[in-house]
């Protein structure tokens, strides 16, 4: 039994964006854009904002430590527990949500829990780099 691959259906704006990118990369690379920054067209252009996310002031890579030492309360302990028990019944169903729209069998138990484990991984990172998330 073959199947046709489900991308179109799976990853449509992700693809459109994709497309229209490197559209835009081919004409820059061609010089169909305009170089002049006054021109109509340059803002199409793949090389024109190639480093903005180093000038915009209200972005920085966080580090550890960046907020000071961390603190621990009774309060603060039960409420991130709260959320991740939720986060962790939320994911569930995300994954078989995920897998019913995929046309892909539901997920065994073990990946289940592999996920969840990474997101685990993942929120104490997140937390030692103080991102919030």
């Amino acid at each position: 039994h073959v199947s046709k691959p489900k991308i179109f259906q799976m990853f449509p704006v992700l693809l459109g964006m994709a497309t229209s990118w490197l559209f835009c990369y081919i004409l820059t690379v061609t010089n169909a854009f305009p170089s002049d920054p006054n021109s109509y067209g340059y803002l199409a252009r793949t090389d024109s904002k190639g480093d903005f996310i180093g000038q915009v002031p209200w972005f920085r890579f966080p580090y550890p430590g960046q907020w000071g030492l961390p603190t621990v309360s009774l309060a603060g302990v039960f409420g991130i527990l709260a959320g991740v028990l939720s986060s962790m019944v939320e994911s569930m169903g995300d994954y078989h949500a995920c897998a019913r729209l995929c046309g892909a069998p539901p997920p065994p138990r073990h990946a289940i829990n592999r996920g969840i484990g990474m997101e685990g991984i993942g929120c104490l990172i997140a937390g030692a780099w103080g991102t919030g998330n």
